[in-house]
């Protein structure tokens, strides 16, 4: 089932239940099941997670009690009005599979898997681009204080430890700050500290 639009991912989920019939089901489920396709709407779930049963007016049962019966079973629906609902996406995926709908169900399950993954490689993406535009910023601004302070003659009589970490880090743009500490033998910390009289310095002038 590939289908991204809702209204066509109800009908096929409709047109699931109708196929697969009630004969392995209990009770509950079948009741579920009618209701569901009479009144019944799930969104796709790679869209949002929605599933709803709008209750017609033909219904003698008040909503609150058919939640009752739902949430008796599992499903602890909300009640807005006429219209029963659940959001999440667990709960969605078991009520498919309960009343019978076990390729939608699948779908709901391998869609959250996929969002999952997705926002993982999002995530780790924009961590990265972060990290890449601080390194970038930091060797712009230490290339500059270098430049600032052999302009004004000041460089070469810095001593050759600040003099060392001021190039390595504006010669070596790819590598992180703790890479760069360990090619000079040192530690972040002294590193840093380094770099910051460095650009303490060049500010001065």
């Amino acid at each position: 089932m590939n289908i991204y639009d809702d209204v066509k991912f109800s009908k096929a989920v409709k047109d699931e239940l109708n196929k697969s019939g009630t004969k392995a089901l209990p009770a509950a489920a079948r009741v579920a099941r009618e209701l569901f396709l009479l009144h019944g709407y799930v969104s796709h779930p790679l869209k949002d997670y929605h599933l709803e049963i709008r209750l017609g007016d033909e219904l003698d049962q008040p909503p609150e009690t058919v939640a009752e019966v739902l949430t008796g079973n599992g499903f602890p629906f909300h009640v807005s009005g006429k219209r029963l609902y659940i959001k999440k996406h667990a709960l969605i995926a078991d009520f498919l599979t309960f009343i019978g709908a076990d390729t939608a169900a699948a779908e709901y399950i391998n869609a959250q898997i996929y969002r999952e993954t997705s926002g993982r490689i999002e995530r780790t993406q924009n961590f990265l681009m972060s990290n890449m535009n601080k390194t970038a910023d930091a060797v712009a601004r230490i290339s500059s204080a270098i430049d600032i302070l052999k302009t004004a003659n000041k460089f070469d009589n810095l001593s050759i430890e600040l003099r060392m970490s001021a190039e390595t880090r504006a010669d070596n743009p790819e590598m992180s700050l703790k890479e760069i500490a360990d090619l000079l033998g040192v530690s972040k910390s002294t590193l840093n500290r380094r770099i910051r009289n460095i650009l303490e310095l060049a500010d001065t002038l």
